[in-house]
């Protein structure tokens, strides 16, 4: 679904078979990973995912690549995928425009790849088990921990200078490259911190209750104050281009579209 960003009546892009679990929107498409598509993996295995695209417009659904060890959350930089497997696990690259999938770090399966950002020089993951957030060049070398002893760090965000995770009920950040680590928010006792992106002055963000409820909120960087987005449905990832937030709601099968606030 998708909806300008100020809010607005919402538009379904598509309907999906399976489960999708990451969204990312650049050059008027909207890319997104589903996991449990009968139509796109193979028999056996862990091959149960896929990346797949259609316009901003809505029409027809590309598949990217399929066959993919339950693709996770999704990235790009506008020239590039990046997403991590929880099946395998690793974090994976591909050209936007679809291509072999490239695998840029290979973990354990005790290790919980659990976010992923990219920029034009680097790739950013979190992992949950080991409680750290690393960087790595996309030309190769050897990965940077820009944060260890986390809470359970999860989705990554950049805006060129930080990069921004989530940590439990907390969102922080720090330089890119490494350095003193902020703490942006803290949330109640109970409340998690899903899915996250940057865009401005603001962090949106997935935060969801205890009882299973979730919605999409607003964090003014510079103040803390919180704006509720999408108050509606079951919203897991979202994306943001300078109009309107996109969303996933695996409960419903549906992309959808707003305009941001």
């Amino acid at each position: 679904m998708k909806v300008p960003v100020g809010g607005g009546s919402t538009v379904s892009l598509t309907g999906i078979q399976g489960e999708a679990t990451g969204i990312v929107v650049t050059g008027g498409n909207v890319y997104w990973a589903t996991i449990g598509d009968p139509t796109t993996f193979g028999t056996g295995g862990v091959d149960i995912g896929a990346i797949s695209r259609v316009s901003t417009s809505g029409g027809t659904v590309t598949v990217l690549a399929s066959k993919r060890a339950e693709p996770s959350v999704l990235a790009t930089n506008g020239s590039v995928l990046a997403w991590t497997e929880y099946a395998t696990p690793n974090v994976m690259v591909m050209p936007i425009g679809g291509g072999t999938p490239s695998t840029v770090m290979t973990g354990s399966f005790t290790d919980g790849m659990s976010g992923v950002a990219v920029d034009a020089a680097n790739v950013y993951w979190s992992i949950n088990g080991s409680n750290i957030v690393m960087q790595m060049a996309l030309a190769g070398g050897n990965p940077i921990t820009l944060a260890d002893s986390q809470q359970g760090p999860g989705s990554i965000a950049l805006d060129g200078a930080n990069v921004y995770w989530a940590d439990a009920n907390s969102i922080r950040s720090t330089p890119i490259g490494g350095g003193a680590i902020t703490t942006l928010l803290t949330q109640a006792a109970g409340i998690g911190i899903g899915h996250l992106a940057v865009d401005g002055p603001y962090v949106y963000f997935v935060n969801s209750t205890s009882s299973g409820a979730s919605s999409i909120l607003r964090l003014t960087i510079s103040s803390g104050g919180l704006t509720t987005v999408v108050s509606t449905g079951a919203p897991d990832a979202f994306a943001l281009d300078s109009v309107n937030i996109y969303w996933t709601d695996p409960t419903a099968g549906t992309v959808n579209k707003a305009a941001k606030p």
